[in-house]
């Protein structure tokens, strides 16, 4: 009786040995597996409460990796739990578009590239509803947000020439043989060829980084063949 009172009162030490002391006096009575049971019941209900305390915790503190991995431990236990479910869900959609903003950032020339602009963009969106669940993440996404508006701006390049060289942009177009143009791109990185019969062709690779103003090139090839 004691063992069941402690079980009720959510004692579990006490309820242990209650149980302890109750298989050594009575090993084969069926009130003592019933305690057994209870006390399991009991246990498991309490690691459950304390995995999720704990993934609550770690969310409140905007460290969704750890509470990512706390609401796998307590899925694997109450699989049912449908506040369990929709806490691992938000956790992993958060790390999931951390991640991804975390790479976008660490290598911004690559939104120099229309479609990794895009993807950049899209987590940008993704992130707007999130924004008071990590406050981490929505800095993130407005870093991200103000690169991606910097490398959508396009840079007035000036490519001087002698009128006879053919001049192209790899990967872009013709510019042509010209004295001078002005021609605009991206931020991002290029390599402008300038072909001239009787002399070597001239490659002038240029990182063009967001905000630049008054670019200038000139493009003549001087070595003849």
């Amino acid at each position: 009786v004691a063992g069941l009172t402690d079980v009720d009162a959510r004692r579990l030490a006490s309820a242990q040995r209650n149980l302890d002391d109750a298989r050594a006096i009575y090993p084969d009575r069926a009130e003592v597996d019933v305690l057994d049971e209870k006390i399991a019941g009991l246990e498991l209900a309490l690691l459950i409460e304390r995995l999720t305390a704990t993934a609550r915790a770690a969310a409140q503190g905007d460290d969704w990796a750890t509470a990512e991995q706390s609401y796998i431990q307590v899925r694997r236990l109450a699989p049912a739990n449908r506040d369990i479910t929709d806490g691992l869900a938000l956790a992993q959609m958060i790390n999931a578009l951390h991640a991804r903003a975390a790479r976008h950032l660490a290598a911004p020339a690559r939104l120099a590239s229309e479609a990794v602009a895009a993807d950049a963009g899209s987590v940008v969106d993704a992130v707007g509803p999130l924004r008071g669940d990590s406050p981490r993440l929505a800095a993130q996404a407005d870093v991200l947000a103000d690169l991606v508006a910097a490398y959508g701006v396009k840079v007035p390049v000036r490519i001087v020439s002698d009128g006879k060289t053919d001049i192209t942009v790899r990967g872009v177009g013709i510019v042509g043989k010209i004295t001078e143009r002005t021609i605009e791109l991206r931020p991002g990185q290029y390599t402008f060829e300038g072909i001239r019969e009787g002399f070597q062709a001239v490659l002038v690779r240029v990182d063009i980084p967001p905000g630049q103003a008054d670019m200038v090139l000139e493009i003549v090839p001087d070595e003849r063949i």
